[in-house]
C-alpha cells in the first residue's frame, strides 16, 4: 500500500495497492482491508478505482469483500473490472448476502484469484 499523487476527480492523492497473488494457500488473494468498527452503515457503498498503468487499456477483475458477524468466516463478494481510467462503482450493501450494514466487520478490496502481480488504485471510498 502506498499513498500516491493524483486521484479521481482531480483529488490530490489516492491509494495504490500492489502485490503478487501466489498459490501458497487454498484461496489466494491479496489486497487492502478497512475495519469500520461498531457503527451502522447506510445502504450503498461507493468507490472510485482504476488500474494505474496510464495509457494502457488493460482490464482486470478485482473484488470487494464484506465480512459480517452474521455471515461467519466466508465473506460476501462483488466483482468489478478496472481500466486505466477512473470509474465510480456502486455496490448496494444488500448485494452482499442481504446485509443492511449493521454488523460489518471488514471491507476488503482485493485482486482476483489470478496468480501473478497486480496493482490497482482506490480513491473516494465512502459509505453513503
Amino acid at each position: 500500500m502506498q499513498v500516491v499523487a493524483g486521484g479521481a476527480n482531480s483529488s490530490l492523492h489516492s491509494l495504490l495497492v500492489a502485490g503478487t497473488v501466489s498459490t501458497a494457500f487454498a484461496y489466494p488473494w491479496a489486497g487492502v482491508m478497512f475495519s469500520p468498527g461498531q457503527r451502522f452503515l447506510r445502504r450503498q457503498s461507493l468507490v472510485q478505482a482504476r488500474h494505474p498503468l496510464l495509457g494502457q487499456r488493460r482490464r482486470r477483475a478485482y473484488r470487494v469483500m464484506l465480512f459480517t458477524a452474521s455471515g461467519g468466516r466466508m465473506p460476501a463478494t462483488q466483482t468489478f473490472t478496472v481500466t486505466a481510467e477512473w470509474k465510480e462503482y456502486k455496490f448496494p450493501l444488500s448485494a452482499f448476502n442481504g446485509t443492511d450494514g449493521h454488523d460489518i466487520m471488514a471491507i476488503i478490496f482485493v485482486s482476483s484469484t489470478v496468480v501473478g502481480a497486480f496493482s490497482f488504485q482506490l480513491d473516494d471510498v465512502r459509505l453513503d
